[in-house]
């Protein structure tokens, strides 16, 4: 069984992603299904009343147990032993099986499978190379795993944005402070940078023996030729153009988040220490007045040199030119 499993990275246009992959034709898309909005759900029930249900629109939500147990796979405080994967197998054969779809080639989509999805933020877990060889291992040789990349700051200052939205009550000054710019550490406690050392991982896939495609944001947004071509290689035909989906905050309204998110940090029970927040308060207060906090571009330019190398490296090994979208070459 031929599969291709599209981990990410969050905030990559992941979402807009997986309502393509859900119409697309060759494949069975096992992934995760945004929820249509109110007025969304009215055409889906006309439309079933009308002509049947919709191919790739399936009832329900048959893919969660895949979902649930490939991410179990992901907690980096437990050891996998060989019942996990034959159970996570198992879940695969399932859910192919309960959608009655065609079985020799699978569609898996999962963000939080990059290892710095927001269910594991701040908690153990593998990073991205660790999760490259554990699916290698659970699907076989028959894996293609699809990384789509972004240029490194602009995916943190994305992925700091989507915590406050989520009751995160730090400056961007605090988050980035906590940034590793060492591969190795690079997904220890709140660093999110694992997925961020790209030629690091290309490298430690082909070790895994697993085979990795990175495809740049830039170009999911910008017409997706690369991933078309990708995908039309395996056998899979995308369909129509990439949805977009969610709008971004406004300055004012994450500032108002943010407000918010210090004053009633309690309620995340010990996730977030008193003294944490306090500490914060300076940039915090700088931030607004309406200047950036001074630590931002010292902690923005520690870690663009440590992205630099890998960007360079990168680029000349898969002849993927980053620097034509910005990245720190």
């Amino acid at each position: 069984m031929k599969t291709i499993v599209h981990v990410g990275l969050p905030k990559c246009a992941s979402t807009s992603l997986q309502a393509l992959f859900a119409r697309t034709r060759g494949t069975t898309f096992l992934g995760k299904r945004p929820e249509p909005s109110a007025s969304g759900r009215i055409v889906f029930f006309v439309r079933a009343q009308i002509f049947g249900k919709e191919p790739g629109e399936r009832a329900g939500f048959a893919t969660d147990d895949l979902r649930i147990a490939v991410r179990r796979t992901i907690p980096g405080e437990r050891a996998l032993a060989e019942a996990d994967f034959r159970a996570a197998r198992l879940a695969v054969d399932e859910a192919v099986a309960g959608l009655g779809a065609r079985s020799d080639r699978i569609l898996l989509s999962d963000e939080v499978m990059s290892g710095c999805g927001f269910v594991h933020f701040d908690r153990p877990r593998r990073s991205l190379p660790d999760i490259v060889e554990v699916l290698g291992r659970l699907f076989g040789p028959d894996l293609l795993v699809i990384v789509v990349v972004r240029e490194q700051t602009s995916f943190l200052r994305s992925y700091w944005k989507h915590l406050v939205r989520t009751g995160y009550p730090f400056t961007f000054a605090h988050f980035l402070a906590r940034q590793s710019s060492d591969p190795g550490a690079a997904n220890a406690g709140p660093s999110v940078t694992s997925g961020l050392f790209f030629d690091h991982a290309r490298r430690s896939a082909i070790a895994s023996g697993v085979r990795v495609a990175f495809v740049p944001f830039e170009d999911v947004v910008g017409g997706n030729r690369l991933l078309r071509e990708l995908l039309a290689g395996e056998g899979v035909a995308l369909p129509g153009a990439l949805p977009h989906r969610n709008r971004s905050w406004s300055d004012a309204e994450l500032l108002s988040a943010l407000k918010h998110n210090r004053e009633h940090f309690e309620g995340h029970g010990r996730r977030y220490a008193p003294a944490d927040v306090a500490g914060d308060e300076e940039a915090f207060r700088r931030l607004l007045s309406g200047a950036e906090p001074a630590e931002v571009a010292a902690e923005r330019s520690r870690l663009v040199e440590a992205f630099r190398s890998e960007n360079r490296a990168f680029s000349v090994a898969t002849g993927i030119d980053l620097g034509a979208w910005n990245y720190p070459v």
